[in-house]
């Protein structure tokens, strides 16, 4: 009789604690754009350091039901570490933090689909984009999926991905030629209803999309009960609350994280944040097992990219314009009959420091599988082009006019010999308009690569160019 009197009262006594259980809390970790930053650099720890400062900072246990680790996306291209082996490395850490979902950025592509889609299978959490379709099957690519189901401390939380809407002008265009990108409030209005049907408690949005675009969907935000809009894309740093609504985006290259609190009141069936914090992923004690998983990729990087191809004196950052048209003049001056050049700023991912260049060095620097591309182009468009890109092989006088770099005036019907690659080719407005293409299969590092070997050195190092170059 006690026995059965004892298993009563237990009962009772859980019966009595869920029912009284108001509130439910968990967390949501949270970075994006990473683009390969898995190892530290100068000044921010790399994954190794991040893992640990989840631990101390929020407790975070892997694989628990109180945490939710999300990404917003551009996880590839960045650093040799990453980039050299297609992003492999970035991929074998990723499922080593326990990542739960990643938003589908436009860096995904750069891989190719192939090579992401393999990708995917080895993914420990699902790709998530609504508004991606394939023109060929009028659905979402088999690889990716609209929005996912997590189960957090009994709450079952539904996030629905976003992709960039204009990704074909910010990966390879050809890599995305069978997509179609819909507009985001057009996909949440066709997954919503899907998504209702099924439940769940809480529903976030975990978009690769700016603070200005997502400041656009929080009025459906809330009318459909939407508390969290997850940004990417714009390697900004912010936390802002429009209507009750938390926009958030964490910076990039794993140089911080944005830890948020929530609360799920169990009774009214309301999401409440209690609060979001940026903590910059400084350097700390190395997460064991994520830095073995990055040294072991850095030893096979270290084997096949250590050439010393040239010097730096002095530092140069990856903003600076000069290193951009500095490009542009290696390119000209490995085919010297094409006497105009041009690159993007946007391209240029990391800078140069002081010391010995290595072939890793240039690959962090200029990480795409761009091709030199030789165009004809007429003068009214090299000067449109000038307008978006740095370039080499003319300049702009006190009053405006266009001059090649012997002095002679640009005329805008006459066709000048371009070198470019063969991705602004495909992007430019104006570069579009060339009279005629060749596309090569030499790679846009070759130029660089073979003038630093023959031109650069601890006597003569790259700042002698760079400082040749008009700021």
């Amino acid at each position: 009789m006690k026995k059965y009197c004892l298993l009563f009262c237990l009962i009772l006594f859980v019966l009595t604690n869920v029912s009284a259980q108001k509130y439910i809390d968990f967390k949501i970790l949270y970075t994006n754009d990473n683009h390969g930053w898995i190892d530290s650099s100068q000044n921010y720890g790399g994954a190794a350091d991040m893992y640990t400062h989840w631990k101390k900072n929020d407790h975070y246990k892997p694989r628990k039901d109180k945490f939710l680790v999300l990404s917003g996306g551009d996880l590839y291209t960045g650093p040799a570490l990453s980039s050299w082996f297609h992003g492999n490395s970035t991929l074998e850490v990723l499922n080593a933090m326990k990542f739960d979902a990643v938003a589908v950025g436009n860096h995904e592509f750069d891989i190719t689909v192939d090579s992401l889609r393999a990708h995917s299978k080895r993914m420990n959490f699902p790709l998530l984009a609504a508004n991606i379709i394939d023109i060929n099957t009028d659905t979402i690519p088999d690889y990716i999926k609209p929005y996912a189901f997590f189960n957090v401390n009994k709450l079952k939380i539904a996030i629905i991905g976003l992709a960039c809407e204009n990704t074909p002008n910010q990966t390879f265009p050809k890599n995305v030629k069978d997509y179609k990108f819909i507009a985001y409030q057009k996909a949440l209005k066709e997954y919503l209803p899907e998504v209702k049907q099924q439940n769940p408690d809480i529903i976030m949005v975990l978009g690769h999309i700016g603070l200005e675009e997502a400041e656009k969907l929080v009025k459906f935000a809330n009318q459909n009960d939407i508390p969290i809009l997850l940004n990417g894309h714009y390697h900004e740093n912010y936390i802002t609350v429009r209507n009750g609504v938390y926009l958030v985006q964490a910076g990039c290259y794993m140089q911080a994280y944005t830890s948020i609190s929530v609360r799920y009141d169990v009774e009214k069936h309301k999401t409440i944040v209690l609060g979001a914090t940026v903590h910059d992923n400084t350097h700390t004690k190395q997460n064991k097992k994520i830095a073995n998983i990055v040294n072991k990729w850095k030893a096979l990087a270290n084997e096949q990219l250590l050439e010393n191809v040239g010097y730096c004196t002095e530092e140069i950052s990856m903003k600076d314009k000069r290193f951009c048209k500095l490009i542009c003049k290696f390119f000209t001056s490995e085919y010297p009959e094409y006497t105009i050049g041009f690159n993007n700023m946007g391209g240029m991912r990391q800078g140069l420091k002081q010391g010995e260049i290595t072939k890793m060095d240039i690959l962090g620097v200029m990480p795409f599988d761009n091709k030199i591309a030789f165009l004809d182009v007429y003068g009214r468009d090299v000067i449109d082009a000038s307008k978006r890109l740095e370039y080499c092989g003319f300049y702009k006088d006190e009053n405006g006019e266009f001059f090649l770099d012997n002095g002679e005036k640009i005329k805008e019907d006459s066709i000048y010999k371009v070198v470019t690659t063969d991705y602004l080719f495909q992007t430019n407005y104006a570069l579009k308009k060339a009279v005629s293409s060749n596309l090569t299969e030499t790679h846009y590092t070759i130029p660089v690569f073979n003038f630093l070997k023959k031109n650069v050195s601890k006597e003569k190092s790259i700042n002698v160019f760079l400082n040749e170059i008009k700021r």
